[in-house]
Order: structure tokens, then sequence, then C-alpha cells
């Protein structure tokens, strides 16, 4: 009886030392539960903090982006903008191009009318000095004709004197001799002009003659021209000076065949 007592008591003791090292260590995984717990919430409250941060950091991106893609739609609409006016200023650019080389072309063309003008105007020089110089060969020409004529009109009148003073005897003409006289003269057809061609200008198609308004010349007057035997054409007297005339080609192809010193026959 007394060692069932004895285990019993055993048995309590046991079991009460169980319990209290059960409590110490319930204890003790409590404690550990706590801090484990206030640790996570620590956590919890630093991710929640980082979350709002990332959030808030978010939304300043989101503003950025917004910000960033208005100023690109700006960006696209002014290089559009631009692409527009590069397109109109290339246009301008090809019609500039155009006008240009029409305007080469163009220059090309007069340059090359102006060198025809400047080598045909050499050529009138030329021949205006080449007129010229006929001219003044002609006036020293007529200035030796007119002293030779004044000389001859001098020795004419010399000779007029020594005439007036020779007495002739009367001639007495019959009726009869003084018709046929008559008859004879009205037979006869009136004397033809002839003279020479002094200068000859195919360019301008005239020459002038050595015939003017002292011998009776008038403007109309139409001359054959003759070399020898041959008849070359016809001029026509336009313009009538007092010893000399000048005279337009009638005939087309005379340019061709005149020359100073021919023959002109009054027609």
């Amino acid at each position: 009886m007394a060692g069932q007592n004895t285990g019993i008591k055993l048995l309590v003791v046991l079991l009460l030392v169980i319990s209290f090292g059960l409590a110490g260590g319930g204890y003790t995984l409590l404690k550990q539960e706590k801090e484990r717990s206030a640790q996570l919430e620590a956590e919890l409250n630093d991710t929640q903090r980082k979350y709002r941060d990332a959030q808030a950091e978010i939304e300043q991106q989101n503003t950025k982006i917004s910000g960033l893609t208005t100023s690109l739609d700006k960006a696209n609409s002014d290089i559009s903008k631009l692409n527009a006016k590069v397109s109109e200023e290339q246009r301008a650019r090809q019609d500039a191009v155009s006008k240009l080389e029409e305007l080469t072309a163009d220059l090309a063309k007069q340059s090359g009318l102006t060198n025809d003008l400047q080598k045909r105007l050499a050529e009138t020089q030329g021949s205006l000095k080449e007129a010229d110089k006929r001219v003044k060969e002609m006036e020293e020409q007529l200035k030796s004709a007119e002293s030779k004529k004044a000389e001859l009109e001098e020795k004419l009148k010399s000779f007029e004197e020594k005439a007036s003073n020779v007495e002739l005897g009367k001639i007495v003409v019959s009726p009869e001799q003084a018709a046929a006289k008559k008859a004879d003269s009205a037979r006869k057809p009136a004397k033809k002009l002839e003279g020479k061609v002094l200068v000859v200008n195919k360019d301008y198609r005239f020459a002038v003659i050595n015939l003017g308004s002292k011998d009776g010349i008038n403007a109309g007057a139409v001359f054959s021209v003759m070399r020898g035997s041959k008849n070359l054409g016809d001029v026509k007297v336009e313009k009538v000076h007092d010893t000399m005339s000048a005279a337009g080609f009638v005939t087309p192809d005379l340019k061709d065949k005149i020359i100073e010193g021919d023959s002109v026959i009054q027609k």
C-alpha cells in the first residue's frame, strides 16, 4: 500500500514536472511568435511604405510619360510642317532651276544673235569705210573733172571771143534747102545718154553712175547696163545729184553681174 502511494506521488511529481516543462516551452514559443509577429508586421509596414513610394514614383513617371507624349506629338506635328516646307522648297528650287535653264538658253541665243549682229555691224562698218573711201575718190575725181570743165569753159569762152571777131560771109539758104534740113532733123532720133558705173553696192542693191541733173537726168530714168555688146540688166535712177546719180537694180540677178566700169545707156 505504501509502495503504491509512493508510485502515485512519483507519477504526480512527474506530471507536474512535465506540466511545468510544457508551460515554460509554451511561454518561450509564445514569446518567439510575438517577436516573429512584430518582425513580420514591421516588414509588412516597410513593404507597404515601399509600395506607396513605388505607386507615387509610378504616378510621377506616368506624368512624365504624358508630358513626353505631348512633346512627341508636338514634335511630330512640327516635323510634318517642316517636311511640307521642305517639299515646297524643293518644288520652288526645281522651278528656279528650270527657269535658270530657260534663261541660260535664252542668254546663249541672245549671245549668238549679239555676235551675229556684231559681225554684221563690223561688215557694215567695213562696207561704209569702203564706201567712204570710194566717195572720197569720187569727190577727188569730181574736183578734177570740175577743174577740167572750168579749163574747157575758159577755152570755149576764149574761142567764142575770137570767133566773134571773125566776120562770116552771109549765107543764103533757099526755101527748098530749109525744108529739107527741117525734114532731116525730124528724121534723126534723139541721142541717148551714155555713161559709166562708178560704184557698185551689192548689199543695198544700187549703183552710182556718172550722169546727173546737169546731163538732164531725172529720177525714174531707166538705163541698160552694158558690157561691150552684152546687156546685163536694167537700173532705175532713184536719187539725182549734179554730176552723178544713184540707181537701184531693176533686174534681180544684176547684183551678181554688174561691176565698176560697165557702160550705161538710157532706154
